[in-house]
């Protein structure tokens, strides 16, 4: 006993299953003793430990690509389209791919809600200097001398309590693309579809900046049953669809690849999908 070269004992406790483990390894090399076994495994062994950092962020990644896919694919279903104002909201900036790429633009369109100063929105898109001499200026449901104290009264009738005296939609056109008339024509037409018959408007064609564009004023609470017309993502971009759908109508821009670039009339856009251009 006092000879031994090896005098500091070790001993640690392990479960019944973990014994069990390490007499099945055991019977893989040539040895019964238990105590060189483990002493061989404790000095000539080793422990890899894999970093899986770089595997987690990739994961990361991939669940983000997968959320942000889930999320353009339900505002496809909702609408039919997806623009490029969609991507940019869904995917944050550093994880956007190549800039720009191909959406369904056509006519630009905006809308807002009226507050307050519903008169001066009104005179402002009635301007004459941007009308014609208001030539492109018509109405529905109301006059457009007096729109102002005709959306009062209809909104004295509102059944629904809100700060929303009218919504103020703005529709701009490719530069050069469309005539005045032709324009305004398909602005009423926006109009119509937007207000449905139940809501008064007032139409404007501005004609003084480098883009010919319309202005829309309807008023917030329609006068059939006096319910106020509901503003939310899905019915901009059901404004956004049949502002599309006119423009293919009537052969202006469908496709627009990026800013800085020009876009294609719907006939050339049609020639290139059937291989005639």
């Amino acid at each position: 006993m006092d000879g031994r070269k090896r005098t500091v004992q070790i001993k640690f406790r392990v479960t019944e299953a973990e014994r069990d483990l390490i007499l099945e390894k055991m019977k893989l090399v040539p040895t019964r003793n238990m105590a060189a076994y483990l002493r061989k495994i404790a000095i000539d062994g080793y422990i890899i430990q894999i970093d899986h950092a770089d595997i987690k962020a990739m994961t990361a990644e991939i669940q983000k690509i997968g959320v942000n896919v889930n999320q353009i694919a339900r505002r496809v279903n909702a609408t039919g389209n997806a623009y490029q104002e969609d991507i940019e909201e869904i995917i944050p900036r550093g994880h956007r791919g190549n800039k720009g790429g191909a959406c369904g633009d056509m006519a630009v369109t905006k809308i807002k809600p009226i507050k307050s100063t519903l008169s001066k929105a009104l005179d402002y898109i009635e301007n004459p200097d941007k009308t014609d001499g208001k030539m492109l200026v018509s109405s529905f449901g109301c006059s457009y001398e007096t729109a102002d104290i005709e959306f009062e009264y209809t909104l004295s009738q509102a059944l629904q309590k809100g700060n929303n005296l009218a919504f103020h939609l703005i529709q701009s056109f490719e530069p050069g693309e469309v005539d005045y008339q032709k324009a305004h024509e398909i602005g009423k037409q926006l109009a119509d579809a937007v207000t449905k018959g139940q809501h008064e408007y007032v139409l404007t064609t501005h004609i003084d900046k480098g883009h010919v564009h319309n202005h829309i004023i309807f008023c917030a609470v329609n006068f059939v049953d006096h319910h106020k017309y509901n503003s939310n993502k899905r019915s901009y971009y059901g404004i956004r669809n049949m502002s599309d759908k006119l423009c293919r109508e009537n052969g202006l821009s469908v496709v627009v690849p990026g800013k800085g670039s020009k876009g294609k009339s719907y006939a050339e856009y049609q020639a290139e999908k059937t291989g005639t251009s």
